[in-house]
């Protein structure tokens, strides 16, 4: 707990908003995407993910059978989207299933060059946290997006390494 508490207050003070971003990719997901305010009561991890799959306008998604309140939020704003049926469009997974995902990502052609991977809980232990930098890391992702609560990782080959921290 105290963990976590001293991580969030580091992040505020090294975050940003839209207007720190000098990637019009980010910057263009930021405000037509996650900062267009549509309350859909849910976690910060869950709007995100609800907000992304609009945004990117996800067909088919990767996601946990243990996802269960993810799934029945996704089936209840998105009912065209379907599960698990490849190619994937997008990829959610707990930040505990990142080496998984990460084999799986790298040697499967269940995923076209732009998918994302939304990785949740992505600070809520040391553990966790350096899952999520091993994972920020990877060479398969150009850009990274932190918003604590969870995270992004997108391939952009056409971009240069960029990580960002963005409030949510």
């Amino acid at each position: 707990m105290l963990y976590r508490l001293i991580t969030y207050l580091k992040f505020l003070c090294t975050s940003t908003d839209q207007h720190g971003v000098h990637s019009p990719f980010v910057f263009k997901y930021l405000t037509r995407g996650l900062y267009i305010h549509e309350d859909y009561k849910a976690s910060k991890s869950a709007a995100v993910l609800l907000k992304s799959i609009k945004y990117f306008k996800v067909k088919s998604i990767c996601i946990s059978d243990k996802e269960i309140e993810m799934i029945s939020l996704i089936v209840e704003k998105f009912p065209f989207v379907i599960f698990n049926t490849p190619p994937y469009d997008m990829v959610f997974s707990d930040i505990a299933d990142w080496p998984k995902i990460k084999k799986e990502y790298s040697e499967s052609p269940l995923f076209h060059g732009n998918t994302p991977i939304m990785i949740n809980h992505t600070h809520k232990s040391k553990q966790a946290g350096g899952l999520w930098k091993i994972a920020a890391s990877s060479p398969e992702f150009n850009v990274t997006i932190d918003m604590f609560w969870c995270g992004l990782l997108f391939p952009r080959m056409e971009q240069r390494k960029e990580h960002f921290k963005v409030r949510i």
